[in-house]
């Protein structure tokens, strides 16, 4: 939660590029604050990103031991994902080929029955012998 601006605060003049005006006006009724606040919450939130990005590399810095690891693991985790994602796709692909041809067997099947059935109709209704 960023810190309570109130009258009495320091004020400073930003000119803002067109549209961004509107943006802050949606974000502020968004999120139900005032423009003011929503764009201090965001300056608040953002400086806060930068110093944990700022924290997190100075610490890979200091410990290169710990950043090679984390490479090591960040590519294992990625050969993990594409691999599995090649297999759900092939996978994938693989069930509705199977889908499709036991569609259409039972699709076949059903034309069979029917023409056997009409075929049988056809026969005693014009009472012909089975051959």
């Amino acid at each position: 939660m960023a810190p309570k601006a109130g009258r009495g605060s320091d004020q400073f003049v930003v000119r803002l590029p067109d549209g961004l005006r509107e943006r802050i006006k949606e974000a502020a009724e968004h999120s139900g604050r005032s423009m003011n606040a929503e764009v201090v919450q965001a300056i608040t939130d953002a400086l806060d990103r930068a110093d944990r990005d700022r924290k997190i590399v100075e610490f890979y810095a200091k410990n290169p031991e710990r950043s090679e690891k984390l490479e090591a693991s960040e590519a294992r985790r990625k050969e993990f994902e594409d691999r599995n994602f090649d297999n759900l796709r092939i996978r994938s692909l693989s069930d509705i080929d199977q889908l499709a041809s036991r569609v259409a067997h039972t699709i076949r099947l059903k034309l069979v029955e029917d023409i056997v059935a009409l075929s049988r109709a056809r026969k005693i209704q014009f009472g012909e012998d089975d051959e």
